[in-house]
C-alpha cells in the first residue's frame, strides 16, 4: 500500500527542496513497504516558496541560538 502523508518531519539533509541541512522539517512524503520517501518535484508556486524559506529562517535562528546556549 502506499499513501502520501503531507506532513512528516524528517531530517532535512540531502532533500531535493533546497531546505539547508541538518534541519527537522517537514516535507510531503510516500511510505510503501514501511519506507518512507520525501517526494520530488512537487510544483511549488512562489506563495508557497516564500513561507518555506522564512521557515527555514527562523529554523536556522533557533539551531544557531540553542547552539549558542549548549556551548557547541
Amino acid at each position: 500500500m502506499r499513501a502520501l502523508v503531507s506532513c512528516v518531519w524528517r531530517l532535512s539533509s540531502g532533500n531535493p527542496y533546497g531546505v539547508a541541512d541538518g534541519l527537522m522539517y517537514s516535507f510531503p512524503v510516500t511510505c510503501s513497504g514501511g519506507k518512507w520517501t520525501i517526494v520530488k518535484d512537487l510544483p511549488i508556486g512562489d506563495f508557497s516558496q516564500e513561507k518555506m524559506k522564512a521557515t527555514e529562517a527562523e529554523l536556522l535562528e533557533e539551531k544557531t541560538m540553542s547552539f549558542g546556549i549548549l556551548g557547541k
